[in-house]
C-alpha cells in the first residue's frame, strides 16, 4: 500500500475524536446560555476585562487555558556530506611521442558540521467573548481566538470548554 495512504489513514484516526473550534463554540454556547456568568468564571477562571454596554448588559473578555508547551527540544543534526566532483583533463605523451588526452573524474565527500536546532514552543490559549444581561445570565458566548490544543490537536478551547 502506498505510504501516503498510511499517512492519511493515521491523520483521520488521530483527528476522529477531536473537536473543531466551531463545534466547541456551539457546544459551549448551548451549555452556558442562560447560566450564571459567575458560575462560568468560577469554573473556568476570571474575565480578563469587562465592558458595560449601553443596554446595561456586560461584555466580558475571557482568556483561559493559557500554557506554553515544548514542541521540540532542539538538539543537533548532522547534514549529509557534501559531494564535490572534480573533472580533470590530463594530456600526456607516450614513448612513441604521440599525445593523448584523458579525463579523470574524482568525487570527494566532505563531512558537514553538525547544525544546532533551537527548541520550539507553542503558546496555547482560548479566548472568548461572553455577554451577560443585567441579571448576570449569559446571553452570548463566542470563541474569538483558539490555538491548537495540548492533547486535542484541533482546539485548545475544546480541551477547556468542551465536552
Amino acid at each position: 500500500m502506498n505510504r501516503y495512504v498510511y499517512i492519511v489513514i493515521t491523520a483521520v484516526l488521530l483527528t476522529a475524536g477531536c473537536k473543531s473550534t466551531q463545534e466547541t463554540g456551539r457546544y459551549a454556547k448551548a451549555q452556558w446560555m442562560g447560566q450564571s456568568v459567575s458560575d462560568f468564571f468560577s469554573q473556568h477562571g476570571p474575565a480578563s476585562s469587562e465592558t458595560v454596554l449601553p443596554d446595561g448588559s456586560t461584555l466580558y473578555e475571557w482568556r483561559g487555558g493559557e500554557k506554553t508547551v515544548l514542541l521540540s527540544s532542539g538538539g543537533t543534526t548532522t547534514p549529509a556530506p557534501q559531494k564535490i566532483v572534480e573533472n580533470r583533463t590530463i594530456r600526456d605523451r607516450d614513448a612513441s611521442g604521440q599525445y593523448w588526452t584523458r579525463t579523470v573524474r574524482s568525487e570527494i565527500l566532505v563531512p558537514q558540521e553538525p547544525v544546532r536546532r533551537s527548541a520550539s514552543y507553542a503558546h496555547l490559549v482560548c479566548n472568548a467573548n461572553i455577554t451577560a444581561d443585567k441579571a448576570g445570565r449569559i446571553t452570548n458566548l463566542s470563541i474569538v481566538n483558539d490555538t491548537i490544543g495540548e492533547w486535542n490537536i484541533l482546539s485548545r478551547c475544546a480541551e477547556i470548554l468542551g465536552e
